[in-house]
């Protein structure tokens, strides 16, 4: 049965972070998933308010950029966490944004060097709590064929895909792997009650942010090179997202990059997902931006356990 989870942390406040926990925790659902760099709060300490007032659901922190955190910082706050609350805490480690990294100074984006150093530093967590004796999961986040081949390392890969036909890709690299392997994505999400409504700009945005950073093997593959080079330029010149970005990616393009959906959509599409070997989905932003969304998404949940109940 796949797992669900909402990213929270996403630009929300404080408050409401919290209360998307509560919900989520409250549904039954698998897993609140604390997001980092560049959310506006630091990740593991939002994760300890959370695992104070909940009790079922796992907390995931990450992204959790290669970048910026050494593994000995990320091993002494799991190692915390994990003591304080029980383990049911995973984690889940990458590049990171290379603007937002970039704002702060962290330009040193060679891509091997960059994907060498993530995969080393989620192995040096992972061996490090495995030394401990500690159960705490290590994610890897993936979009292009090294990283993904390379999450066989670690304890899962959490893709930044949602397209059926781009995540089959990503598991025929991934190709033969240890039962236990975790496969999930985190997919930007905007849940509505009519299948006529058309996409609003903060979903579109969000999903303009993934699809910019889709990887050189991937845009080969699927045919979407010269937009999404072109949109990156718009982009540059632009100084950032606008609509001549979603104009030049073109809204068939970014549907692919998310959920936009109705609930009996979105499980229907779940359904697809996890008939080609997805576990997990992390529903992500905008998602946590709209209390109706959510309402929407935790009826979509009831009816999908429902059916497998």
């Amino acid at each position: 049965m796949m797992e669900w989870g909402v990213a929270v942390n996403v630009h929300e406040s404080y408050q409401r972070t919290i209360e998307l926990a509560n919900q989520v925790n409250t549904a039954g659902m698998s897993y609140i998933w604390v997001v980092d760099f560049p959310a506006p709060r630091f990740a593991p300490a939002v994760a300890v308010k959370i695992a104070s007032m909940t009790s079922s659901s796992r907390i995931g922190i990450g992204l959790l950029p290669s970048l910026i955190y050494e593994p000995e910082y990320v091993v002494r706050f799991a190692e915390t966490l994990t003591h304080e609350f029980g383990e049911r805490f995973d984690l889940l480690i990458g590049p990171g944004d290379r603007e937002a990294l970039g704002a702060i100074g962290k330009k040193n984006w060679a891509p091997g060097k960059v994907v060498n150093k993530t995969v080393d530093n989620a192995v040096r967590i992972r061996h490090a709590l495995d030394e401990l004796d500690i159960t705490c999961p290590v994610w890897l986040a993936a979009q292009g064929p090294r990283m993904i081949a390379e999450s066989k390392k670690l304890d899962g890969v959490l893709l930044n895909l949602t397209d059926p036909t781009m995540v089959k890709w990503a598991l025929e690299i991934l190709h033969e792997r240890d039962t236990s392997f975790r496969v999930g994505i985190f997919s930007p999400t905007k849940i509505t009650d009519s299948p006529i409504d058309p996409p609003p700009n903060d979903f579109l945005y969000s999903a303009a942010t993934v699809a910019l950073g889709a990887s050189h093997s991937l845009m080969q593959e699927f045919g979407i090179k010269d937009s999404i080079q072109s949109a990156r330029q718009i982009y540059s010149n632009d100084s950032g997202l606008s609509p001549n970005v979603l104009d030049e990616i073109g809204l068939d393009n970014l549907l692919r990059w998310g959920f936009f959906a109705t609930p009996e959509g979105l499980v229907h599409s779940l359904y697809q997902l996890e008939e080609i070997g997805v576990d997990t989905t992390i529903f992500g932003p905008p998602i946590s931006h709209s209390q109706s969304s959510i309402n929407l998404l935790l009826k979509a949940f009831k009816n999908y356990k429902g059916a497998k109940d």
